[in-house]
């Protein structure tokens, strides 16, 4: 019976070992997801400049000022929640 407890605690200890390294690499693919994002929002709000520059449509400036406003809440949003999951996973 000491034999099996032993194989369940070695099992669980390998398992978890292994659940740290895949939330690790979770964590790197969102950073490099959020990095893309605000990348994208970026080119977003220059088109977005240029073209009102450009045509002068005012309704599509707005447009993409408010999509562009919605999408730096979602990243911003997004980086408090994986710096909090990295502070997880330290402790």
């Amino acid at each position: 019976m000491s034999d099996d407890i032993n194989k369940t605690i070695e099992d669980a200890e390998k398992t978890l070992a292994d659940l740290d390294t895949m939330m690790k690499s979770r964590i790197e693919d969102s950073e490099v997801g959020m990095k893309k994002a605000v990348v994208q929002t970026v080119i977003l709000s220059l088109i977005t400049v240029v073209i009102y520059f450009i045509w002068g449509t005012t309704w599509y400036f707005w447009m993409a000022l408010v999509l562009s406003g919605v999408m730096i809440g979602v990243m911003a949003f997004g980086i408090v929640m994986i710096n909090k999951a990295k502070k997880r996973m330290d402790s």
